[in-house]
């Protein structure tokens, strides 16, 4: 949640502040701040497979889920900032092993 100081300096400036438009803002703040993103995480981009077809992903988005239910979505959220991914052997113990249990039911659920 934005602090209340914050949300007023905010409308301060969009009545005092320059006019910016969205053309402006593109070139001069969102595609400088993309390349260096793409740059910094070594981003590739390939057309033939616009969304990766591995099951990484899904079960990235699956461990996650049940982290954050079992550790708490804040500290899941603070997790990810600093390793940009879940890191699972980083995660308390009790965590991993909930996590395992999970896989384990599910595994057996899907034989």
């Amino acid at each position: 949640m934005v602090p209340p100081w914050r949300l007023n300096q905010l409308l301060e400036r969009v009545e005092t502040g320059p006019i910016c438009t969205e053309r402006d803002f593109d070139l001069r703040i969102l595609y400088p701040k993309l390349r260096s993103l793409i740059k910094e995480y070594d981003l590739k981009f390939d057309p033939a497979e616009i969304v990766p077809s591995d099951n990484s992903l899904a079960d990235d988005l699956w461990n996650a889920a049940w982290a954050a239910y079992n550790w708490g979505i804040g500290r899941v959220r603070r997790h990810l900032r600093t390793h940009h991914q879940l890191v699972v052997r980083l995660l308390p113990q009790e965590t991993q092993g909930y996590l395992a249990r999970i896989n384990r039911h599910l595994d057996r659920m899907m034989a």
